[in-house]
């Protein structure tokens, strides 16, 4: 009598947490299917180190200005999100911007692309703070832009892109190892999802059999569910098509 007492508790612990996690998954999901999403990533070109000036008398300018250090950066910056970024969606005193670390210098920057001209990206080269700042008008879901900007540094660690999105916050830097510009971004999802519906099969057996090791199925359901909602935290990013084909060159 006491084993079943017991048997019957674990169950219905294992399916309120199913159910729970069951909630959770899709309330995250309908919250990802409209939501905004801005992402950033940047590669570099280091095309001067200062160690080559020590070999001789080398001396390089850009601008009529000595450069020690001189690196070309690409930064990809695009709406993951199926709710539009707009411009009023920046605030005021908080402006998208790209920082350089203290002592490193932006000598230059350009728009390389923009998904579609009536984004209307700009990007204005501001000396005097030595920062460069981004405009636009408007970011559909996968549109966005790439930024070229010559600096002092020697690698992309030295720019990063600072500002706020409105009910959002900063943008999400995505680093190389988390950035997919192939079609295997899409076989990794799909075998995280696969591997959920095996977890789902498990608990549709554990039930009709009635199994002990239902506790077991149910917490690992849920933990799969939550997943679901965060799992672009374990996942790759997927890079718009057209910006990963300027991105890479």
């Amino acid at each position: 009598m006491k084993d079943l007492i017991n048997n019957n508790t674990c169950n219905f612990l294992s399916i309120t947490i199913g159910v729970i996690g069951l909630i959770l998954a899709i309330v995250f999901f309908i919250k990802s299917k409209k939501t905004k999403r801005p992402f950033y990533s940047k590669i570099s070109i280091n095309l001067l180190k200062r160690e080559l000036k020590r070999i001789g008398n080398i001396e390089v300018k850009y601008l009529n200005q000595n450069v020690d250090d001189f690196t070309i950066t690409k930064l990809a910056i695009w709406n993951g999100g199926h709710d539009t970024i707009n411009i009023s969606d920046v605030p005021e005193n908080s402006s998208l911007r790209i920082e350089p670390q203290e002592e490193i210098i932006i000598y230059g920057a350009e728009l390389l692309y923009q998904t579609d001209e009536s984004n209307n990206f700009n990007i204005i080269h501001d000396k005097e703070n030595n920062t460069v700042l981004i405009d636009f008008d408007y970011m559909d879901y996968n549109q966005g832009s790439i930024i070229k900007i010559l600096h002092s540094g020697d690698s992309s660690a030295n720019l990063n892109l600072a500002g706020k999105i409105k009910g959002v916050g900063n943008v999400k830097y995505i680093p190389d190892d988390r950035l997919d510009t192939t079609s295997m971004f899409f076989i990794g999802k799909l075998v995280f999802f696969l591997i959920g519906f095996l977890f789902i099969g498990l608990v549709v057996y554990a039930v009709i059999m009635k199994s002990a090791i239902g506790s077991v199925i149910y917490s690992a359901l849920f933990v799969f569910l939550i997943l679901i909602g965060g799992r672009d935290i374990f996942l790759s990013i997927k890079l718009p098509e057209n910006i990963a084909k300027q991105y890479s060159d």
